[in-house]
């Protein structure tokens, strides 16, 4: 699935507080917005996409044992 792009004279004159609001009235979308001021309603992750990063954090946690450091979540 890919993201929904909008373009809209009216969203890109959006400030940053007012695309604060517009996302905090929108919390179960996903919202982004780029330099240029488009938006985009980008798609659920996927379970591929969870264990992709389960991987990722995986290797964090190996690598961060081996050097004796703090916990990854304070890197």
């Amino acid at each position: 699935m890919t993201a929904i792009k909008l373009k809209s004279p009216v969203l890109a004159r959006l400030n940053d507080e007012e695309f604060y609001q517009f996302c905090m009235g929108n919390r179960d979308l996903r919202i982004e917005r780029d330099a240029q001021h488009q938006i985009s309603f980008m798609p659920p992750t996927s379970s591929e996409t969870g264990s992709l990063n389960s991987e990722i954090m995986a290797d964090l946690v190996i690598w961060n044992r081996q050097f004796q450091l703090d916990g990854v979540m304070d890197l």
